[in-house]
């Protein structure tokens, strides 16, 4: 039996269960069905972890969203919730003891990490209110902007009525909650205008006055000021962001990234206009020394940032760096047809060419079985 837990309990009995890796259960979708019920009488913070849940295991859906949207923007419009004025204080050190090393990293692995930086904060704290005003800290706003991030839901009210809260009170969000907000924000195709133009200037403060930042929450970031199209002010804004991230992910990292967080990493480089030819080149060094581990993915996603970077070889000189590195790739997929087909490389071929290298100089298994055929037979 499953007991009645109110709109609080039942988000915390989620979040455990969450936690656990039962959202497949039966006991799991029992209390989430009860939660939906009683979002209206939920908290605001409820309702950012709810939406975090939901997105993180996958077992949300648009009606679900829909009602913690209208909800939370209901609560936001109506003056029933405020920002703390109080900085987030959780340690630096804590956050580094959980990112610290970028071996062996994926999606899944990172939101884990999220997860456990987040857990005291959003199950712990007793909830605040002053004269009926729910007071939340920001990273409590920052998990909905994820949450609707990961779950690729619109909701443009409550987009605009949670930047309108919060714009006073940037100065007041640590990194990581300027991180989940600008991919929250990045993911969902919501416009780097004027809006976000605070939130990536203490994201640049946070930046500059921190050099040990946890790594994942770097690439995190990075990522996803990538996925912005700017213009003007805010592109000069977003590129310089950018590239300190990236580079303060080399310095800390010594070189010791994974494939997925390398070719990632790479990506988000290739969209700034005009990347720092160093730390092109430093990208390419590793590439070097890591590419016999590249999978798929890492390879189909690498290739793509090295025609971004050779599209721009005409105003930066990038064509030294990327030959050799293009050459290893190529071998890679050689030697390993099965990882790759030549049908994935064809749409680079055109790159291929430009840059002199080969492309499946040796003959194939199958040909070589042709070859060995005696020609009468």
């Amino acid at each position: 039996a499953v007991p009645n837990f109110g709109p609080v309990e039942s988000v915390l009995a989620l979040w455990s269960l969450a936690s656990l890796k039962l959202s497949d259960s039966r006991y799991f979708q029992t209390i989430k069905v009860r939660a939906v019920d009683q979002i209206s009488s939920m908290p605001f913070r409820q309702l950012s972890l709810l939406a975090w849940i939901l997105a993180r295991t996958s077992s949300g859906v648009a009606v679900d969203y829909a009602k913690i949207s209208l909800a939370a923007t209901a609560m936001i419009t109506s003056s029933r919730v405020s920002l703390s004025q109080a900085t987030d204080t959780q340690p630096v050190q804590e956050e580094q003891k959980v990112t610290e090393s970028t071996e062996k990293v994926d999606e899944s692995d990172e939101e884990d990490k999220l997860d456990a930086l987040l857990t005291g904060e959003t199950t712990e704290l007793e909830d605040k209110k002053v004269d009926g005003v729910e007071k939340i800290i920001p990273r409590s706003l920052s998990m909905l902007f994820w949450a609707y991030g990961k779950a690729g839901m619109t909701d443009e009210d409550l987009i605009e009525a949670m930047l309108g809260l919060a714009k006073d009170s940037a100065d007041n969000f640590d990194f990581m909650a300027l991180t989940l907000l600008v991919h929250g924000c990045a993911s969902v195709g919501a416009r780097c205008d004027e809006r976000l133009r605070v939130f990536l200037e203490a994201a640049e403060k946070r930046l500059s006055g921190d050099d040990k930042l946890p790594i994942l929450t770097l690439k995190t970031f990075s990522c996803a000021l990538g996925k912005f199209r700017p213009t003007g002010e805010m592109l000069v804004l977003r590129d310089r962001l950018l590239t300190t991230a990236v580079g303060q992910v080399l310095e800390r990292s010594k070189g010791n990234l994974s494939p997925r967080f390398f070719s990632e990493i790479l990506f988000a480089v290739t969209h700034v206009a005009h990347p720092p030819v160093q730390q092109v080149a430093r990208l390419m060094e590793h590439l070097k020394k890591s590419v016999l581990s590249f999978k798929r993915l890492d390879i189909l996603l690498t290739m793509k940032s090295l025609g971004r970077l050779y599209a721009q070889s005409d105003k930066q000189n990038f064509r030294p760096h990327i030959a050799p590195a293009l050459t290893l790739v190529l071998s890679r997929v050689e030697a390993f047809p099965r990882l790759i087909s030549k049908r994935d490389i064809t749409p680079f071929e055109s790159l291929v060419q430009n840059t002199g290298c080969l492309l499946y100089t040796s003959p194939s298994p199958r040909d070589r079985q042709k070859s060995r055929m005696p020609s009468s037979a």
